[in-house]
This record gives C-alpha cells, sequence and structure tokens, in this order.
C-alpha cells in the first residue's frame, strides 16, 4: 500500500507543477506581486522625502515680527530649503510649498484671535506619492503650534507639561476571556498579530480548497481518474496519496506567499515603519508560530480531502469551481464571525455549533497561544482530526463504489425539468 501512496503521490505533485494555472497564480503570483506591491509603498514613500527634501518652500512674511521669523527658523531647521520671498512670487509654480504669514500674526496670537496660516502646495497630479507630499506642512505647521505655545509659556515662567502634559494615562483592559488585565500598546500588539497571520494563511486554505477540487473533476473530465481506478492500487492509497499530494502543493504555495509577505514588508519597510503596531506582526514567538503550523497542517489535510468530496459531485471542471466558490464564502463568513464578533456574548447553542467547525481554531488557538494557553491548539486539532477521519471514511466509501465515475449534482436540472 505504501508504494501506491508514493506513486499517486508523486503523480500528483508532478502533474500540479506541470499545471500552468497552478505555477502561475499559486506560486509565481505571490513571488512577484507582494515584492512589487512592497517596492512600489517604499519607492513612493522614498520618492515623496527626496522630493521634500529638495523642493523649495516659499515663505512670504507679511508680519515681519517675532513670531514670523520664529515660524522661519523653525522651518529651516526641519531640514527644508526655505527661500523667504514676496507675494508676486506665488504666480510662480516652481516653489513645492508656500507658507503665507499674515500681517498682524504676532499680535493676534498674543491677544488670542487666532490668525489663519495659508499653506500651499504644488503637485503635478493625484497619487499615493502626491498625498504624501501634501501631509507635510499640515503635519510641521502643527509641530510649530505646540512649539510657540511652549515657548509662550515659557516665557511666562509656565512649565508647558502643565498645559500640553498635565497627566499620564495608564489604561488596562481586562478581557473577561483571558481572565486577565492586559496594557493597551500589549492588547495592540496582540491583535496585529492574532489577526494578520490567520488571515493570510485562510487565503491559502481557500486556494488548496479549490485547487484539490478542480484537479480530481479534471481527471474524471478527461477520463485520466476511470484509468487509474483500473489499476492493481488500493484505493485507499488512491485516497491518501491525492490528499498528502495536495498538501505537499499548498505546503509550497505557503512558502511561496510568506516569502512574497516577507518581501513585501521589506522592499515597503520605509512605508511601513511609519504604520503604528505594524512591525509587531514580525515579532511573533517562535513556538505560536510552531504550534499554527501543525494546525494549519491538519487543517490543510482537512481541506484537501473536502475537496476531494466536492468533486466527487462535480459534473465538470466549471461545477467543480462553482461548488468550490459556495463552500469558500460560508468560509469567510466565519472568519469575518471570528474577527468582528465578541464570541463569549453569543449564546451557548451557537458557541457550540461554532466551535464544532475545523475553521473556527485558526484564530483563537492562535489567540490564545500568544497567551501561552494551548487548550484552544489542543481542541482544534482534536476537532479537525476528527472531521479529517470522518472525510477520509466517507470518500473511501465512495471510491470504493462504483459509482464515483457517475455521481453528479443533478439537483438545477431536475428543477429545470419541472419547471418545463
Amino acid at each position: 500500500m505504501m508504494r501506491g501512496v508514493r506513486d499517486i503521490l508523486v503523480k500528483e505533485v508532478k502533474e500540479t507543477f506541470r499545471n500552468p494555472r497552478y505555477l502561475i497564480f499559486t506560486i509565481l503570483f505571490p513571488l512577484l506581486i507582494y515584492p512589487i506591491m512592497g517596492y512600489m509603498f517604499g519607492f513612493s514613500f522614498s520618492a515623496a522625502q527626496e522630493t521634500i527634501s529638495k523642493g523649495t518652500v516659499l515663505v512670504v512674511d507679511l508680519d515681519k515680527s517675532s513670531f514670523s521669523h520664529l515660524l522661519t527658523d523653525y522651518l529651516k531647521e526641519s531640514g527644508l530649503n526655505v527661500i523667504e520671498s514676496d507675494p508676486n512670487s506665488l504666480n510662480n509654480t516652481e516653489y513645492l510649498i508656500a507658507i503665507i504669514i499674515p500681517k498682524g500674526f504676532s499680535e493676534s496670537i498674543l491677544n488670542g484671535s487666532q490668525p489663519v496660516l495659508k499653506s500651499r502646495v504644488n503637485v503635478g497630479s493625484i497619487s499615493f506619492m502626491t498625498m504624501s507630499i501634501v501631509s507635510i506642512p499640515q503635519s510641521i505647521l502643527e509641530g510649530f503650534k505646540k512649539y510657540i505655545g511652549s515657548e509662550i509659556l515659557i516665557e511666562n515662567n509656565i512649565d508647558p507639561r502643565i498645559i500640553y502634559d498635565p497627566f499620564r494615562i495608564d489604561t488596562l483592559v481586562y478581557v473577561r476571556e483571558w481572565g486577565r488585565l492586559v496594557p493597551q500598546p500589549q492588547l495592540s500588539m496582540y491583535i496585529m498579530n492574532i489577526y494578520i497571520w490567520p488571515w493570510i494563511l485562510f487565503g491559502l486554505i481557500i486556494s488548496i480548497l479549490q485547487i484539490s477540487t478542480v484537479f480530481l473533476s479534471e481527471e474524471k473530465e478527461q477520463k485520466t481518474l476511470e484509468i487509474l481506478l483500473t489499476l492493481p492500487i488500493d484505493r485507499k492509497a488512491i485516497i491518501l496519496g491525492k490528499i498528502l499530494g495536495s498538501s505537499i502543493v499548498a505546503i509550497s504555495a505557503t512558502a511561496s506567499y510568506i516569502v512574497g509577505f516577507v518581501l513585501y514588508i521589506v522592499l515597503g519597510s520605509t512605508f511601513f515603519s511609519m504604520v503604528d503596531g505594524f512591525t509587531e506582526i514580525l515579532n511573533t514567538p517562535l513556538h505560536a508560530i510552531i504550534l499554527m503550523s501543525i494546525l494549519f497542517f491538519l487543517e490543510l489535510l482537512f481541506t484537501a480531502s473536502l475537496g476531494l468530496g466536492i468533486a466527487v459531485f462535480a459534473q465538470d471542471t466549471k461545477a467543480a469551481e462553482s461548488l468550490a466558490g459556495s463552500f469558500a464564502m460560508p468560509l469567510m463568513l466565519l472568519i469575518l464571525a471570528g474577527s468582528m464578533l465578541d464570541l463569549e456574548s453569543l449564546p451557548l447553542i451557537v458557541k457550540y455549533i461554532y466551535y464544532a467547525i475545523p475553521y473556527s481554531y485558526m484564530i483563537k488557538a492562535f489567540e490564545h497561544m500568544l497567551l501561552n494557553d494551548y487548550s484552544y491548539f489542543i481542541f482544534g486539532s482534536v476537532i479537525t482530526i476528527i472531521w479529517l477521519i470522518i472525510m477520509l471514511f466517507i470518500i473511501s466509501k465512495i471510491f470504493s463504489s462504483e459509482k464515483l465515475l457517475t455521481m453528479r449534482v443533478r439537483l438545477w436540472k431536475r428543477r429545470r425539468g419541472v419547471k418545463e
């Protein structure tokens, strides 16, 4: 039997990697599109920073006061190429940023009438890079507001911290499901880890569901499955070989996605370093990654067996793709429910139904592993193995039957026949 499994396994892997559709969309696509996207993010942000550093910042000072001079010095200290000019220079479109300081600027600040400091940004067209440039003047002037406020307070012998930072906030979040208090920054790190990695893995699960479904339906359509079943090979070996073959294919797809995603982060590091909390994704504990990989592999085996079960009832390849899509949509809703809803607030029967489904444990197991709680990992592994055994039993019964090659989903045609 083991030799038969090996032969089927080699056959499945070879045929899969020779399939242009799989090779392009499952292996090459993530290796190409993710790095390209990361490079585009990083390049656009770096280009925006370079444009700002080389661009001209016009300062039109109509006030000529101490505060207006303070603003000009502040802009120069920010590393900008500042040129002081008159209002007529605003007609020149060679500048990148123009800041107009109105007359009476200092006096209006001191009497509390809030003068309007105008800024203009000159861009060629709208793009991700230009939107980065547009946000620069606002952030610099917001910083100057706090700076000038501090200067006024210091002149009046008042510590600026009394006004701007009178107290500190230490927020603790009590998570009933965890039974512990968690600092808010640490909770943000957990959330980034919990929902990024499992979502990537779910995409791969849906991919392997479609692969295992379509490939078997193609064999039925091309009559190669019929020839395979006539060979002196145990049909259980055929089932096991196909499932293991699909899993090996899925692992290669997983590696492709992970490499592509890491390159996406590395090449876009200039941009992502500005996103608060995003780098915490890369700080995932090693033990959580290892255990998550084990659970993920079990999910892959179950998904591959589910794909074979779906393909058995498909009339042709198009029907197989439709059936796989019909299963993928509830799976996506299941993921959304686990991500968006407070599961502890749901009725008990709903929770039991939810946790009876193998895919429910991908997010929860990872979440609790970060807290050194392995109960969800154990329950998830047991539930997945039980479902895998059930699926293997059903498929083995179907494969041992002579109706394997003739089973079809004809419900739609029968309904049409009744109407006619």
